[in-house]
């Protein structure tokens, strides 16, 4: 077998007596000739070449420099300097992009997921849409002014009351949605911030809205939903990114308030701004804190209440008695 290494000039007996013998010094550099067996003809061989130096160069080999090449395997076959590392570096490499493979498929997965689809906003619901603070710190909150024009669903009429909802997800710049919890249904990524109240089917409502989310200190995209629920069955008339807001400071209690604007952005006049009917103002991710002080505040209000009433009841029956007294005496 005429193996690697061998050719018809150093082993006739495998590879057969060479057909067009070489001849060296007819100024072409045939088969079988190197610069080492025939300079005359292929020219004198690089000079950074030297056998010895523990380096296996271009023109070394284990045939002719086995002190940098190593000895020839057995059946005559040199061995390749840097296979091995090479064919390492290519299954790192090879690692690597099914690695990022992967992950960008997650990605794609999660987003599509969480998401579904950014849904457009419905305008003719979201009649206008301000953000008039981006940055949160411990004095300032995001803050949003809305005109809301609540739609008619099939089987209500102008003037009943629907429930309104607002959700409002964080994703930094890491692209990762930070849960603001709070209780309620999980998305299916991190729970939004939300606030909720009533509006009557076909008014124009305008409202305020100040968000407090639990954030660290940074920059985040705003994604906001605004829903109806006719039924127990949210509908969505719009999803996306509203605006880019800063963190300037970390903010570890989340909160939300909601006010009616007195003057409507849409430039309703004031007088029938005053008019539109916003009850029962239902917010989700109020601190506890909160909570407490407002049921302190009520249970005193009610306290205050039975004890004037109690009295009025009681100064109302001393002056009976006291005039049927004098009715008697007379």
């Amino acid at each position: 077998v005429c193996e690697f290494g061998e050719t018809c000039e150093n082993c006739p007996q495998d590879c057969g007596t060479c057909l067009n013998a070489s001849v060296c010094g007819n100024g072409v550099c045939e088969f079988g000739e190197t610069c080492e067996n025939c300079p005359e003809d292929c020219g004198e061989c690089p000079m950074d070449a030297v056998c010895g130096n523990g380096d296996c160069e271009a023109t070394e080999t284990c045939e002719n420099c086995p002190q940098d090449c190593g000895e020839c395997p057995m059946g005559g076959r040199g061995r390749i300097i840097g296979l091995e590392e090479q064919q390492k570096q290519l299954e790192n490499i090879s690692k690597t992009l099914v690695s990022i493979e992967n992950k960008t498929k997650d990605i794609k997965e999660i987003t599509e997921r969480i998401w579904q689809m950014f849904k457009r906003t419905n305008s003719s619901v979201i009649r206008d849409e301000r953000i008039t603070s981006y940055k949160l710190s411990k004095k300032a909150s995001i803050i949003i002014q809305y005109n809301i024009t609540v739609p008619i669903k099939e089987g209500y009429s102008a003037g009943e009351y629907l429930p309104l909802r607002w959700k409002f997800w964080f994703v930094n710049d890491r692209n990762v949605c930070i849960d603001q919890g709070g209780g309620g249904e999980v998305e299916p990524q991190c729970r939004p911030l939300i606030a909720e109240t009533i509006g009557r089917a076909n008014d124009t409502i305008p409202i305020e809205i100040k968000i407090r989310p639990s954030l660290n200190r940074g920059n985040y995209s705003m994604i906001r939903e605004f829903e109806v629920d006719p039924e127990e069955v949210w509908v969505s008339y719009g999803r996306e990114i509203i605006a880019q807001i800063e963190v300037v400071e970390d903010n570890l209690y989340r909160g939300v308030e909601m006010k009616k604007i007195t003057k409507s952005i849409l430039g309703i006049k004031d007088k029938e701004a005053k008019e539109l009917d916003i009850i029962g103002m239902m917010v989700r991710g109020i601190n506890d804190k909160d909570v407490q002080i407002g049921l302190i505040l009520l249970l005193s209000l009610v306290l205050v209440t039975l004890i004037s009433l109690g009295y009025h009841n009681y100064r109302c029956a001393v002056r009976k008695k006291e005039r049927e007294k004098k009715w008697y005496e007379k």
